[in-house]
């Protein structure tokens, strides 16, 4: 029995010049850089943002409330991982996202 399946692509590759590799994207279209520190926030699955609870320069307690994601008609709450202060918000209310993004950095 011969069965037909699709892949999608999760992690843009950009060959750069010199041969190495820069994943600068998350998933397939995504406008949000890839998640790749530990102070970055983002979400365990795929939703839609419901709420942004910070803005640029606040500074944010390690496990604060910082964006809520609505999964499977259930609001969940995202907390930051660790203390610091917001650099970047790339996420706003109505907004898709998925697991790999950053959705908050924190410095």
């Amino acid at each position: 029995m011969l069965e037909e399946v699709f892949v999608e692509t999760l992690t843009e590759v950009v060959p750069t010049a010199d041969g190495n590799i820069d994943a600068k994207r998350a998933s397939k279209g995504s406008k949000r850089p890839k998640a790749t520190k530990d102070s970055d926030v983002t979400t365990p699955m795929p939703g839609r943002v419901v709420s942004v609870n910070v803005a640029v320069g606040d500074r944010i307690e390690a496990g604060q409330t910082v964006l809520t994601v609505e999964a499977m008609k259930m609001e969940n709450p995202v907390h930051a991982p660790e203390s610091g202060t917001v650099k970047a918000v790339y996420v706003e209310e109505g907004d898709t996202v998925n697991p790999d993004e950053c959705l908050i950095e924190m410095e």
